[in-house]
């Protein structure tokens, strides 16, 4: 799930490439 938070701090909105 750190993916998950790092993902909203770069304000990626891509939510499963990020857990990827």
């Amino acid at each position: 799930q750190t993916g998950l938070w790092v993902a909203q701090v770069q304000g990626i909105r891509a939510g499963p490439a990020a857990l990827v």
